[in-house]
């Protein structure tokens, strides 16, 4: 028998408590923060964080009472959701259930079948998705109800996105389990790892912003200077300079001719002159770097 929508689990939202019998169970969650398996928000203000969970909680709620009641909400979240149900022939079977073992709690978003196969769907409203999360959230919930469900989904509502995610293995998850109750943080290994090389791609690439942004000051400083000589050399009618370092060349302007091929496949027939262009070259001086010997 499921777990699920009986009157033993009752939650407290201003506590988020799941209670039995008047006794606290752990929070899915919580469960999941505790052991490293869920997105670090201690670097976001509290007002924002606040502020995104209202919203969060709104669009919850909205979409709830359009499954529940047909009734249509002024969220653009929702309206798209109803949208995504027809794409997907979402069929919902119970929106917002609790579900629980002995110890441990947590809310489904909603159990429903999607083109026909049963499934559990959570929503997600942050503007980045930690699909990691997502799958052990959806995983543990899958767990608390015997594994019955076939399919794990998450509607992300900021790319208004139904994504089909991957469970986590049964024994990965009792062996959550058995951490928590032995008072042992749950290692995962490929969370680290992917953590870790994602910090060292954000480092990495903000050095490379660094450099390309020093790059670009120096090459406009390095412009400056050679249209600086380029009029000196001219003043002064020299054509090289040089030192142990560096040989400066003065390259006059010169015409160009080109050829217009757009206008060449156009008209193949005509007169081959009309295809050339000239245009006067702007002079300039080469740097020839003088490698050290």
């Amino acid at each position: 028998m499921l777990n699920i929508l009986t009157n033993e689990v009752i939650y407290n939202d201003d506590l988020h408590l799941y209670t039995k019998n008047n006794v606290a169970l752990s929070n899915v969650t919580t469960l999941l923060s505790k052991h490293g398996l869920a997105p670090d928000y201690s670097g976001v203000s509290s007002a924002m964080l606040n502020k995104a969970a209202d919203r969060g909680k709104l669009i919850h709620k909205q979409i709830e009472d359009y499954i529940n009641t047909g009734i249509m909400g002024f969220t653009d979240e929702a309206k798209a959701f109803s949208d995504i149900m027809a794409e997907y022939e979402i069929v919902p079977k119970y929106s917002e259930a609790i579900v629980y073992n002995e110890w441990l709690a947590g809310t489904i978003d909603l159990i429903a079948t999607v083109k026909g196969k049963e499934s559990l769907i959570d929503y997600k409203t942050s503007s980045v998705l930690d699909l990691i999360y997502v799958r052990w959230q959806l995983s543990v919930y899958n767990y608390l109800l015997d594994g019955k469900f076939r399919k794990l989904y998450c509607y992300h509502t900021v790319h208004n996105k139904l994504i089909e995610v991957d469970p986590i293995p049964k024994d990965k998850i009792e062996e959550l389990f058995t951490c928590e109750k032995k008072k042992k943080i749950y290692c995962d290994e490929y969370r680290i790892l992917t953590k870790k090389k994602v910090n060292d791609v954000v480092r990495l690439l903000n050095h490379i912003k660094e450099l390309e942004s020093f790059i670009e000051e120096k090459e406009d400083e390095l412009d400056m200077i050679k249209n600086e000589i380029k009029v000196a050399m001219e003043d002064k009618a020299v054509r090289s300079f040089s030192n142990d370092k560096v040989l400066i060349t003065y390259v006059e302007g010169s015409m160009r001719e080109t050829v217009n091929k757009d206008k060449l496949r156009k008209d193949l027939k005509a007169d081959a002159e009309k295809y050339i262009t000239t245009s006067q070259g702007k002079s300039y001086v080469r740097l020839t770097w003088r490698e050290d010997k």
